[in-house]
């Protein structure tokens, strides 16, 4: 028997459904209630009994989208009541937000041995003072994998202006 999904939206079923089975989905009723996330999908499973275990025996009005190629002469109004696909889009416009939140996040990120290689780059050519080294540690000792490109870019602003500010301080004062 299905067991109940806490609270998902008919657009969050549809998503999950494409992505566990590859099988674009609509509802005509309200069977998304009913969805069982943990359902399988075996090779000699017929529709029917595909969405019975998704949907439990109440799934009725579940529609897949696939390809269509109708009469050249069918007016496209005729095609939008019979195929709409206003579930997807809804899908489509609630994940991209998603998709861009998540992105934002690994764009915050770059791998540590980046930046360990680099740093190592410039020992070698004896191209790196020591304080510039020291102040590298703190994120190359780190136990974390990446580094924070936000943190480290207001750590290097915040140290190149305060030496920056020592040094008017010093060239001020010898004149």
């Amino acid at each position: 028997m299905a067991t109940k999904s806490k609270a998902l939206s008919k657009q969050s079923v549809i998503f999950r459904i494409l992505k566990k089975f590859d099988i674009l989905i609509s509802f005509g009723d309200e069977s998304y209630k009913a969805y069982n996330k943990n359902a399988a999908l075996f090779k000699d499973m017929t529709f029917k009994s595909w969405k019975e275990a998704v949907f439990g025996n109440s799934a009725a009005e579940i529609y897949i989208y696939g390809e269509f190629n109708p009469a050249q002469n069918t007016l496209i109004s005729n095609i939008q009541k019979s195929y709409s696909a206003k579930d997807v889009m809804a899908v489509f416009s609630k994940y991209k937000d998603h998709i861009k939140k998540k992105n934002d996040r690994e764009m915050q990120l770059f791998p540590k041995q980046m930046l360990v290689d680099c740093l190592l780059d410039l020992e070698e050519k004896q191209e790196l003072e020591s304080s510039v080294s020291d102040f590298f540690k703190r994120y190359t000792e780190s136990s974390e994998p990446d580094v924070e490109l936000e943190r480290l870019l207001y750590d290097l602003i915040s140290t190149y202006n305060n030496a920056a500010r020592s040094f008017r301080k010093l060239t001020t004062n010898q004149t």
